[in-house]
């Protein structure tokens, strides 16, 4: 329940107590108080949720671009292996023919 709802939750029922003449037992009170307790509680545990979701999804852009990252380097040590086998084959060749 947020704010709003609270306030307009107590704001009914301390109306009602008021117009019929009679206080607010203390109970309902006490629930109320320990209502906001959780409120208050729920909305820090989601607070750092959120504030762990966002490092969590920071860390896993970092990893995506180190991947990337390793992806181009093996595929450019992939296309130097190959032209240095061309070349190597290429001077075998020429070796065999004389």
């Amino acid at each position: 329940m947020d704010k709003k709802a609270k306030a307009l939750a107590l704001g009914v029922i301390l109306s009602g107590a008021f117009l019929t003449g009679c206080g607010v037992p203390q109970a309902v009170m006490d629930h109320l108080a320990t209502l906001d307790s959780q409120v208050a509680a729920a909305q820090s545990t989601a607070d750092e949720a959120l504030r762990m979701a966002k490092a969590a999804d920071h860390i896993a852009f970092q990893a995506n671009e180190k991947a990337n990252t390793a992806d181009e380097l093996a595929r450019m040590a992939i296309s130097c292996c190959d032209a240095n086998s061309h070349r190597l084959n290429t001077m075998m060749h020429d070796m065999q023919k004389k």
